[in-house]
């Protein structure tokens, strides 16, 4: 059995209107493992900090933002899942007013895959993020 908990995304503000909590899967967050994976390419790591720019706009404003940079993914008709991207970058949050929790990255290869991961996810998790 998984383990869940939360800890405040440090890489974005947490001083607005939204603050981002990386969720932890047995005290591991997906999004780190993300991080060191992308790491290794200078282009990667720069789209990277440009979706971490989008995320400190969203965390000070509460704004929408253009679907260029941000997709909203509709969970049971709802706006749930909101999806900050770059070139081949995607970073996938669900958005617990008046929280985000950051799930995951991927790549825009595995897009559908990460979203239906995301779904199965929520689905799966209903009474764990009623808690959070």
């Amino acid at each position: 059995m998984c383990n869940f908990a939360v800890e405040i995304f440090g890489s974005v503000r947490s001083d607005g209107k939204l603050k981002f909590y990386k969720l932890l899967e047995n005290g591991k967050a997906q999004i780190d493992a993300f991080y060191d994976e992308i790491c290794k390419s200078e282009r990667l790591l720069k789209d990277f900090k440009s979706i971490l720019a989008c995320m400190d706009y969203v965390a000070e404003t509460d704004s929408k933002m253009p679907n260029t940079k941000v997709n909203s993914i509709k969970y049971n008709g709802k706006d749930i899942v909101i999806e900050f991207k770059k070139n081949t970058l995607r970073v996938y949050c669900i958005k617990k007013a008046p929280n985000v929790l950051v799930v995951l990255g991927g790549f825009k290869k595995e897009q559908g895959a990460d979203i239906n991961k995301l779904k199965r996810f929520i689905k799966e998790n209903k009474n764990l993020l009623e808690r959070l």
